[in-house]
């Protein structure tokens, strides 16, 4: 997951709208939306390990432990953050205007 993360972050360093301090990158809603593809990337993926291994028992027992997952886990936590920033943009462009 911190390799997504830090491959989030160098590609938004070859953007032209990328600012090199912490501020900019929490608050520029262009950023999460990075985070965002990256992690659903990484999530969809387990999801779909998952799927191909269902059928060997050793690997279903490495993918389905007794507690909710981390793909999962991260998922669930996309859809919060996708609300977030959803919101967040919204009333933004709505004090703008």
């Amino acid at each position: 997951m911190v390799a997504i993360v830090l491959g989030c972050v160098r590609f938004l360093q070859t953007r032209a709208w990328f600012t090199n301090d912490l501020a900019g990158l929490l608050t520029d809603v262009r950023s999460w939306q990075v985070y965002g593809v990256g992690l659903t990337g990484l999530a969809l993926g387990w999801v779909a390990a998952r799927f191909a291994l269902t059928k060997s028992n050793r690997a279903w027992a490495l993918l389905e432990p007794g507690w909710p997952a981390a793909d999962r886990l991260l998922l669930d936590g996309l859809v919060v953050l996708a609300f977030t920033v959803t919101v967040v943009g919204v009333a933004a462009a709505s004090r703008r205007s």
